[in-house]
């Protein structure tokens, strides 16, 4: 539902086309529903006092991140695996509360850095033979990072040539990992690993991972995958702006050092994760003072 009608059945008056609901989380208990993972429009904040309070929190949550997932990489035990690996996504969410006030291509990072945590997981689950997990696990981060794309193709209205260094970086790494992604999941997404592959090659011809990629098209061509009309029409316009690009001087890919508005971040396609209890949990940051704010 929408954040409106949400707000309505909880009796609570937000303006006009409120996009998002806030709540202040500090009092719930770690079991209330509030404080899983929620795949919609209201999301809890935790307050911290000072600066350099809440930038110790989002570095420990980041150290969570590296932790909970080598210890799910390890784990032979599917439960522990799954909750070790949910710590890890979880404490990726709370940086994300942390950046909100970040340039968005900052924000961006923590969505490959949950593409890696999947990744990682992916690998364990084959390494332990489990061979239908970790295609699911394949799924789930192919998905995510299809949904990441979509929401980052360069278009008239944002260029490739108007990209700056940190978005160029960013955008290469989730087309590298895509491909490769699709590629593990056969024939069926032949089609996929041909138009992201083509993508990836027209937006990035030197990029470095550019042999992997053309192999995996290769592959899936021999294999018989071939482009529909549809996917043909989005690779020729990468293309072209991939060409668009070329023709602009070095000096229209700059970095841009201070903070730029934070827009909406896509929805991630994961299912909640498992809590893990012996985990402790970091608390993320407030984004407004109050009980409840409305986002517009």
């Amino acid at each position: 539902e929408s954040a409106e009608v949400i707000a309505m059945a909880a009796g609570i008056e937000v303006p006009e086309g409120t996009k998002a609901l806030g709540f202040m989380a500090d009092d719930l208990p770690a079991d209330d529903v509030l404080r899983k993972e929620k795949l919609f429009v209201v999301t809890g904040f935790h307050g911290y006092d000072t600066w350099e309070e809440g930038v110790a929190a989002a570095e420990a949550n980041l150290l969570l991140v590296d932790v909970a997932s080598e210890q799910g990489r390890t784990e032979k035990n599917d439960a522990t695996r799954g909750r070790h690996f949910g710590a890890a996504m979880g404490a990726l969410k709370k940086v994300r509360g942390y950046w909100a006030n970040k340039p968005q291509w900052e924000q961006d990072k923590t969505y490959i850095m949950s593409a890696d945590v999947q990744i990682r997981r992916m690998d364990a689950e084959e390494a332990m033979g489990l061979k239908d997990k970790a295609l699911e696990t394949c799924e789930k981060a192919a998905a995510n990072l299809q949904s990441f794309l979509q929401s980052r193709m360069p278009d008239e209205n944002h260029p490739l040539s108007e990209m700056n260094a940190h978005q160029l970086e960013i955008l290469e790494s989730a087309y590298a990992r895509l491909v490769p992604l699709f590629a593990k999941l056969g024939a069926d997404k032949g089609e996929f690993v041909l138009k992201f592959g083509q993508e990836y090659l027209d937006m990035f011809p030197n990029g470095k991972a550019r042999t992997e990629v053309q192999n995996a098209i290769n592959a899936a061509k021999a294999a018989g995958a071939v482009l529909t009309s549809a996917t043909a029409a989005n690779a020729a316009k990468a293309a072209a702006a991939a060409e668009d690009a070329a023709d602009e001087p070095a000096e229209a890919v700059a970095v841009v050092e201070e903070d730029a508005d934070a827009g909406e971040t896509p929805d991630e396609a994961e299912a909640p994760a498992p809590e893990a209890p012996e985990v402790p949990e970091v608390p993320a940051p407030a984004a407004e003072t109050g009980d409840a704010a409305a986002e517009q």
